[in-house]
């Protein structure tokens, strides 16, 4: 639509996974690297985590591009609460095999004489689940369970599961136990930096012939870096919506104006508190994404005082200090317990008849309240550019 007003071969950012246009951003080319090293170690069972626009399914195009031809290939990515029955008839139907009129068992094993047959020759099988946080722990197991098969060589079949955050949520269930004891690589998607957002925007116009900084001001990028937080598949949106806004006013050079009605039109909005995880690993041992509470325990804990005899909040008005220098500030004496278990009030302590409670004032969120055909191999194989 705005190619030729912007002088551009082609449209630069694409509205589905293009292998093409990857841009290799730090912690895609981290996760890129230990993935492969997983598929050519014959690693049985690896994991990728990423939130929604990460480019979680374009690290799996760029995978099975590297895959040996000799190998075969299972992509599945619309399974969504269906039972271990269609899980089994999905992998047989992206094989190309049959898997009419057979029970749940005769499913499982007309699988299991494929990928030992074709392991005997050589070749293993690998099966990508994309969209994994779908699957149920049922369907899990009957994963695992395929990964039993092996020889001395190695596996028969290795799986490689993408999904969101919810997955890495099942597998610390007590019992995905067994599962996790197969997880050899943990990878994990993180937002891109400002700095790489505006390269990103730099690489994708360079792609098809322009210079990104003729067609957008600093202020124009600024602004995507706002709204886009990191996110690849929101900055695609964000500037292509910019540059079809720029092209119906015949404006060739975008401001923040600009960016920031495409993201209105996108309901797209700008998050005060940007939490950056830049500095976090994009690898993380099974061990520590499943178990480690480390955050958890850092939080400061409460300890609380069992006093035998409550307090009658409607007859006395209970006073909170909240840490140790109000103590030691205040010209009150601190009060003194009881062998009862009661305190006794000293000198500058008042407990006396309620009075009507004021307001109470919490800075912080008032002020957040202001604001069978050929087969599916072949299909692959030409879809992808194979």
């Amino acid at each position: 639509m705005y190619e030729r007003f912007f002088e551009l071969a082609a449209r630069p950012f694409p509205a589905t996974p293009d292998a093409g246009a990857y841009f290799p951003a730090s912690s895609h080319e981290e996760s890129l690297a230990l993935l492969k090293c997983a598929m050519n170690d014959g690693e049985s069972i690896s994991v990728l985590i990423g939130a929604p626009g990460m480019g979680k399914t374009l690290l799996c195009h760029l995978l099975l591009d590297d895959v040996d031809p000799r190998h075969s290939l299972v992509f599945l990515n619309q399974l969504n609460n269906c039972s271990v029955e269609a899980l089994l008839q999905a992998i047989l139907h992206d094989l190309s095999l049959d898997y009419s009129n057979a029970s749940e068992q005769g499913l499982r094993l007309r699988l299991a004489d494929f990928l030992i047959e074709r392991f005997s020759q050589g070749s293993r099988t690998i099966l990508i689940v994309d969209e994994a946080q779908n699957l149920s722990a049922g369907q899990l197991e009957e994963l695992r369970l395929l990964t039993n098969l092996e020889g001395r060589s190695g596996k028969a079949i290795q799986i490689l599961l993408v999904g969101q955050d919810a997955l890495a949520k099942t597998l610390e269930e007590p019992a995905m136990e067994g599962f996790r004891a197969r997880v050899a690589v943990v990878a994990r998607l993180r937002a891109i930096s400002d700095e790489e957002t505006m390269e990103y925007v730099r690489t994708h116009i360079a792609r098809v012939g322009g210079s990104a900084d003729s067609i957008f001001t600093a202020t124009a990028l600024s602004e995507i870096c706002e709204y886009a937080v990191g996110i690849p598949r929101r900055i695609n949106q964000i500037c292509h919506r910019a540059l079809t806004l720029a092209f119906a006013h015949e404006c060739g050079t975008l401001d923040g104006e600009y960016v920031h009605m495409a993201a209105s039109q996108l309901f797209l909005a700008k998050i005060g508190s940007r939490v950056e995880s830049h500095h976090l690993p994009a690898f993380q041992s099974p061990r520590s994404l499943f178990e480690d509470r480390a955050f958890e325990k850092s939080l400061p804990r409460r300890e609380s005082v069992d006093l035998h005899q409550p307090i009658d909040l409607e007859r006395s008005t209970v006073v909170e200090l909240s840490d140790e220098e109000s103590w030691k500030s205040s010209p009150m004496d601190e009060p003194t317990p009881t062998s009862s278990g009661s305190f006794e009030v000293g000198a500058g302590w008042e407990i006396g008849p309620a009075k009507s409670p004021a307001p109470i004032s919490n800075p912080a969120a008032d002020k957040a309240s202001a604001g069978a055909s050929p087969s599916n191999a072949a299909k692959r194989r030409s879809l992808y550019g194979r």
